[in-house]
């Protein structure tokens, strides 16, 4: 599954999700996307997060924070 395009995958709807949410709630002082592990691929930690939106996960494994 890994040599899919990110495009192609089922994945990809939670990305489309966040930035939809970005985009309809750009004038929001703080935007918290929150969701479960099943979303807990590296695009949406890499893509999502910008000065007034935020991440809060559950990871689907430990993650190293350093």
């Amino acid at each position: 599954m890994a040599s899919r395009p990110l495009a192609e995958r089922e994945s990809m709807r939670w990305l489309d999700a966040a930035e939809h949410a970005k985009r309809v709630l750009h004038e929001a002082a703080m935007v918290t996307v929150l969701d479960d592990r099943e979303s807990d691929i590296y695009p949406k930690w890499a893509r999502v997060p910008a000065p007034n939106v935020h991440r809060l996960s559950r990871s689907m494994k430990d993650r190293c924070l350093v």
